[in-house]
């Protein structure tokens, strides 16, 4: 008997908590497509276990991506002595603009490195980065041919 009523109990809390988060994401429906995909609903996926599971589809998530960045060569008395930073960004096309993951400032689809140092002389012809930046790229279906990492 007092399984009964934890059980019910139980099956309670877990539907408030569904209710509640479905209600959650309908308020930020918007972000939460962007970021996360579509919420499917997946009742015949798991093979022997009835009820209600939700699982996401990753088909319009943006792409996490690693730009290995080693060194800038024949660089010399181009460059000024100091220190420098490359910075990776996407863009719609060449000389365009840059392109948001989201309507939130600051969430441009780009990275930065950490400075390095350079001496600015005629026989420093290389600078070595040897860094790694990470970033996103949008998703397959939401890339098009002009868009370019400058």
């Amino acid at each position: 008997e007092q399984e009964l009523v934890q059980r019910d109990r139980l099956a309670k809390a877990f539907d408030a908590a569904e209710t509640q988060l479905m209600e959650a994401l309908e308020k930020r429906k918007g972000e939460v497509h962007a970021l996360y995909g579509d919420l499917v609903l997946a009742d015949g996926v798991y093979a022997g276990n009835r009820g209600r599971r939700w699982r996401v589809d990753w088909d319009r998530t943006p792409q996490p991506i690693q730009i290995k960045l080693s060194m800038l060569r024949g660089v010399r008395d181009k460059l000024p002595s100091g220190r420098y930073s490359l910075v990776v960004s996407l863009q719609d096309r060449l000389g365009g603009r840059l392109l948001r993951w989201s309507a939130l400032r600051g969430q441009e689809w780009g990275a930065a490195s950490l400075p390095v140092a350079h001496n600015g002389r005629n026989f420093d012809a290389d600078v070595k980065i040897s860094q790694s930046v990470f970033t996103a790229c949008p998703s397959r279906p939401d890339i098009r041919p002009s868009m370019v990492m400058v």
